[in-house]
């Protein structure tokens, strides 16, 4: 997981990698998306009763150890969850360099 606080790194954009998995959904069809956008607002929503708090205002080490928990989870569902969006990141990712490569070469 991406760790802003490193301070000998430039923060690096993930808006590409974000745009990816949004476009990856709305690629899907809708029987496979609908279920997945809710399974996410679930997981978005579900330590608001406890806590207080949604995935998104919550504090770094409080968000990652939200998603250690649903990867270890053993709700199969909440596992295969975050391998389906880890998936994408991934591949994104590796993408981004794969293009990047392509431009250096290009350059050369």
């Amino acid at each position: 997981m991406h760790d802003p606080t490193d301070a000998g790194r430039e923060r690096a954009s993930y808006d590409d990698v974000t745009e990816f998995v949004f476009e990856q959904l709305q690629k899907m069809p809708v029987f496979l998306s609908r279920p997945i956008l809710v399974a996410t607002a679930i997981f978005g929503i579900s330590r608001f009763l406890i806590e207080g708090s949604v995935f998104h205002k919550r504090l770094q080490a409080r968000r990652r150890l939200q998603v250690e928990n649903w990867r270890r989870s053993r709700f199969g569902p909440s596992r295969e969850l975050l391998k389906f969006y880890t998936s994408l990141v991934v591949l994104a990712l590796y993408s981004r360099r794969e293009i990047g490569k392509q431009k250096t070469t290009n350059d050369a």
